[in-house]
């Protein structure tokens, strides 16, 4: 390979946003660097939910919320497919070389066995993986489909 594409292609890969560590940021407090830094890049501003106890930032066109506790850290990131409750897709890569076009048959050959599966009023159907601390929310309620979408992709504590 010719070393001035070599430079080139590995500075554009040093430059690009990495989103596939999102999930370093559960834990971090709202103020630490790293998610600030993550807010920066957004370019969006949130939409502020508050409940007893915690509150989401959540940033419709960019297809992603954070749900914080109540002393500020991060404890779950929601990623939205298109149109899942009314967002955009997030565009950013996903945890496990996941797609969003992937049926729930993708996904457990991706991921092996869920250790839960729940059917849930407001989620619709979900899968729990507890040690790669991820879920998956289907856009169907019927537990028996292996057809079915994702709706979104939920990075847990």
């Amino acid at each position: 390979m010719n070393k001035c594409l070599l430079l080139i292609l590995i500075t554009f890969l040093s430059c690009k946003n990495d989103n596939s560590n999102l999930e370093n940021l559960i834990g971090k407090d709202i103020n630490s660097k790293e998610f600030q830094s993550y807010l920066n890049e957004l370019k969006e501003n949130p939409e502020i939910t508050r409940f007893p106890y915690n509150y989401y930032y959540s940033f419709n066109n960019s297809g992603i919320d954070f749900s914080f506790t109540l002393t500020d850290t991060i404890e779950t990131i929601f990623l939205y497919s298109e149109g899942s409750d009314d967002r955009r897709q997030y565009k950013g890569q996903l945890p496990f070389d996941i797609n969003f076009s992937d049926t729930r048959k993708i996904v457990e050959q991706k991921l092996g066995p869920p250790d839960e599966n729940e059917v849930n009023s407001i989620m619709s159907f979900k899968s729990t993986w507890n040690d790669k601390k991820i879920c998956v929310s289907y856009k169907s309620f019927d537990s028996q489909d292996m057809n079915i979408k994702i709706s979104h992709i939920i990075l847990i504590e």
